[in-house]
């Protein structure tokens, strides 16, 4: 069995994911050290997906398990009886890095409080002289967030920090009633 997954160690953390027989090991383990339910999930595939399901399950052991991924990958070979192309996984994988680094240096802005007109201004956008312009959503099932009349921005490539900034509505400046604010040296909300 693959070390730390479904032996008896790992079970011992959640006592209800495991059946433990009386000498310790795990009951109805596989050679991955699955129990029978996961195993019936992979047997309800076809067998011409078990290569897609073997790739997200070596994923899953490397990401989410931290198995290095060349023992992952021989052992789910071996137990499903299939030839694994290790270049697609590791296209995956790269592009799972790249889309969640766009994903978490992503902000979307709201203002859902009427007006013309939004901007928003601030350490967001380049600073305090810059106004970004926000869109209104014009679609009824939404954009990005933002409910039908509402304006949205997103931004992207922002790292992790604290931003300080404010809306401008019909060129008025002003804060998110709902969203925290901070007292800036100058006595502003923002």
């Amino acid at each position: 069995p693959l070390p730390g997954v479904g032996s008896s160690a790992a079970s011992s953390s959640s006592s209800s994911s495991s059946t433990t027989s009386s000498s310790g090991g795990s009951s109805s383990s596989g050679a991955l050290g699955f129990r029978q339910p996961s195993s019936q999930l992979l047997l309800s595939c076809d067998e011409g997906a078990w290569g897609v399901v073997g790739l997200m399950l070596v994923a899953w052991l490397h990401w989410h398990c931290g198995v290095c991924q060349a023992t992952a990958v021989q052992c789910v070979s071996q137990a499903l009886g299939v030839t694994l192309n290790e270049a697609v996984l590791s296209e995956v994988q790269r592009l799972l890095v790249v889309r969640a680094k766009e994903r978490f240096s992503r902000l979307m802005l709201t203002w859902a409080y009427g007006g013309g007109s939004a901007e928003v201004s601030g350490d967001l956008v380049g600073g305090w002289t810059e106004r970004v312009a926000m869109r209104r959503c014009l679609s009824p099932d939404g954009c990005l967030g933002a409910s039908k009349g509402h304006f949205y921005l997103e931004l992207k490539g922002l790292h992790p920090g604290r931003y300080h900034y404010k809306f401008i509505i019909d060129n008025n400046w002003d804060v998110d009633p709902e969203a925290p604010k901070t007292l800036d040296s100058s006595g502003n909300w923002n």
